[in-house]
């Protein structure tokens, strides 16, 4: 699940980073909010309600899901329709904004009810926006990396640089 702000901020992100672009104004941080987030995110693990989160401020879904698959080494398949419809966003601006105030959560298919009904309770917006599982970081329909690579390509900066 993608919790929290339905803005989409690419301006001073890393994305834009790699194609040039320095300019724009950095993603907007309200700070009540991300208090909030917080006290969801507790409540979520205290009750057992996910078995992962990650930040999405740095390198937006993209680079949570990467985490994720790496951490865990396992893949994942990620859906970005309903959050496109949802936000009138890309593909990319959907996968790439490091709009503060969001968090991908990896949640047990079991306690699905019991998270949608907290967060619908509280008013937060919410997208179900894929499955864990397999051997590749999949978003559907864009793209397709094996974990293992991502892997490699995680680990072979360092022992490249210190050689």
């Amino acid at each position: 699940f993608l919790v929290g702000s339905t803005r989409a901020e690419l301006d001073g992100s890393e994305l834009a980073a790699t194609h040039g672009h320095l300019g724009g104004l950095p993603p907007t941080v309200d700070m009540a909010w991300e208090k909030e987030l917080a006290e969801i995110l507790i409540a979520c693990s205290r009750d057992g309600l996910v078995d992962a989160a990650r930040d999405v401020s740095e390198g937006g879904l993209a680079a949570a899901a990467a985490y994720g698959a790496l951490r865990y080494g396992v893949g994942a398949r990620i859906v970005l329709d309903e959050v496109c419809e949802r936000d009138g966003l890309t593909p990319a601006q959907a996968f790439f904004s490091e709009s503060q105030g969001r968090a991908l959560l990896a949640v047990p298919r079991t306690e699905e009810p019991r998270l949608t009904a907290m967060l619908a309770a509280r008013g937060v917006p919410f997208a179900r926006v894929g499955v864990t599982g397999g051997e590749a970081l999949e978003v559907q329909g864009q793209f397709e990396v094996p974990v293992a690579d991502l892997a490699e390509a995680w680990e072979a900066p360092l022992p490249a640089r210190f050689a």
